[in-house]
């Protein structure tokens, strides 16, 4: 919630990049939020991951986050087929 909260990244120059120390440091003493320095660690790490996220996602390539592979394509095309060929036999 914090690290939406505070923005999973911050824009520099056209390009996302991860928060730093000095960004969290400056959310923290505007809204008077007490981050130990541990939370402030894994809150750079969860922005790296985010923002490395972001750009892999922009390949064609890249896995949508809930697949762990390609489908298939000749189970797809298969599927696919059946389903025209129940839709050419319906009348009308």
């Amino acid at each position: 919630d914090m690290l939406m909260e505070m923005g999973a990244a911050k824009h520099s120059g056209g390009n996302m990049q991860k928060l730093d120390w000095v960004d969290l440091k400056a959310w923290a003493e505007v809204t008077g939020a007490d981050i130990p320095a541990n939370e402030f660690k894994a809150l750079i790490e969860m922005s790296s991951a985010y923002v490395s996220q972001f750009y892999a996602s922009l390949e064609s390539n890249c896995l949508a986050p809930h697949l762990t592979a390609l489908p298939n394509r000749a189970v797809v095309e298969s599927k696919i087929q059946s389903l025209f060929t129940m839709l050419r036999g319906k009348p009308k």
